[in-house]
């Protein structure tokens, strides 16, 4: 993982981005700041893994308002690297490899997937077997 956009660096570039015109709030201590640069960062990671195809559309100059604009000037400072960057990075590797991994591949206890990562692992039971072994309450829970 690139650690530009771990979520307490994210954190930190908009705090600083924040402080910017065109960015800041009039009155803002540097406490509120902080603070609305957190929030920011979880919902911009959050958005990462749940919607990265808008901050792509973001990134490649579809509005996106207040959100678009705050995502591509953090983009800017920051650089490539994001998830949904690095997600399309691995599937167009996986839709071309010709040697792709013929290890079997066990994934283990995901009461929830990602829809990015479930794509991957899609892509990856084009090339080898993929055996899913999921959570299942007993029958009990069921009666």
């Amino acid at each position: 993982a690139d650690d530009r956009y771990r979520p307490e660096v994210l954190r930190l570039a908009l705090f600083a981005l924040f402080g910017e015109p065109g960015f800041a709030v009039a009155g803002e201590s540097d406490a509120e700041r902080f603070r609305r640069a957190g929030r920011e960062a979880e919902r911009l990671g959050r958005l990462a893994i749940y919607r990265g195809d808008w901050l792509e559309s973001w990134q490649h100059g579809q509005s996106g308002g207040e959100d678009g604009r705050l995502w591509r000037a953090l983009r800017a400072r920051l650089g490539p690297g994001d998830r949904p960057t690095r997600v399309r990075a691995i599937a167009g590797q996986l839709a071309g490899a010709v040697d792709a991994p013929q290890e079997p591949l066990f994934v283990f206890g995901l009461g929830h997937c990602a829809p990015d990562l479930l794509g991957l692992i899609d892509q990856m039971a084009r090339h080898t077997q993929v055996t899913w072994y999921l959570i299942n309450p007993c029958r009990d829970y069921w009666l």
